[in-house]
């Protein structure tokens, strides 16, 4: 077989522009942040399993899994992985989406809300949700961090951790809420808006990516001084794969992938220099 180059599309507005380039992208909880307090309901995932793994689901069956509030003031909070992001970029905001709806004992005065720290372990909330019978995505962007009331950093992003609560329901219930099934959670993420400097054009023009069945050839026309990583992912978003590359030289990295990863997949190239994304098909 011919050797193939792969043609892509970058994530970005421009790759050859002169100027800051202004990126998003979406994390899934990949771990517990605080104690799991909410029950789980689910047809496919066993119940040893943590709670995130519950509302981290993407795929069609979504909604067969998920998460009931069955109680008052309670929180949950899910730490996130941070892996396509470079460390110089300036962060914007931060938009947070959980898919919820009432439960089968919700009463019209219950309200759940998003949650977002990067501190502790006690949740800053949105404004309140009283959801709806169906499942349904809400969200909430924080233009700033709500801990400190200052820019995000990218430091705030390492230590992101997202997630949902409800609300103390006394007010307008005529008394103390029941112990029932209030909310059910299916899905929550974390879309992360940020800028990069003007540099990554740089990086990105001195990358080439060459794949020739299921080895993976990756040029870099300069030495970079920090580690270059090489991760891949399906098409729903998961993790399959991952590698460090020798940055103290330039030249031609060959990696062999496993053989079984078969179909569309994404690569993405991360240094603190910046990011470039390639779309394959093994």
């Amino acid at each position: 077989m011919k050797k193939i180059t792969i043609l892509f599309t970058l994530f970005l507005l421009s790759a050859f522009c002169l100027q800051a380039q202004q990126q998003s992208t979406l994390l899934n909880p990949n771990g517990k942040g605080t104690a799991t307090v909410f029950s789980r309901v689910s047809m496919f995932i066993p119940a040893c399993d943590s709670n995130y793994l519950w509302v981290s689901d993407v795929t069609a069956t979504r909604d067969t899994g998920f998460l009931l509030a069955m109680n008052k003031s309670q929180e949950e909070l899910y730490t996130v992985e941070i892996d396509s992001i470079p460390t110089t970029a300036k962060i914007d905001s931060v938009k947070v989406v959980v898919r919820a709806r009432q439960g089968t004992q919700f009463k019209s005065c219950y309200v759940f809300m998003i949650a977002v720290t990067t501190t502790g372990s006690k949740g800053y909330y949105s404004t309140n949700f009283n959801g709806l019978k169906t499942f349904e995505d809400y969200s909430y962007t924080w233009e700033k961090s709500p801990v400190s009331n200052l820019a995000w950093t990218y430091n705030n992003i390492t230590n992101l951790r997202i997630g949902m609560a409800t609300g103390n329901y006394v007010l307008g219930c005529g008394g103390p809420a029941q112990l029932g099934d209030h909310f059910q959670f299916s899905q929550v993420y974390t879309q992360v808006n940020f800028t990069v400097p003007t540099g990554i054009n740089e990086f990105q023009d001195n990358i080439n990516i060459r794949l020739y069945n299921h080895q993976l050839d990756i040029e870099t026309n300069f030495a970079c001084p920090e580690n270059i990583i090489m991760k891949m992912y399906n098409v729903i978003g998961e993790k399959v794969f991952e590698q460090n590359l020798n940055s103290a030289t330039s030249g031609c990295h060959k990696i062999n992938l496993p053989e079984e990863l078969k179909g569309i997949h994404i690569i993405r190239v991360l240094s603190a220099e910046g990011i470039v994304v390639r779309k394959v098909y093994l």
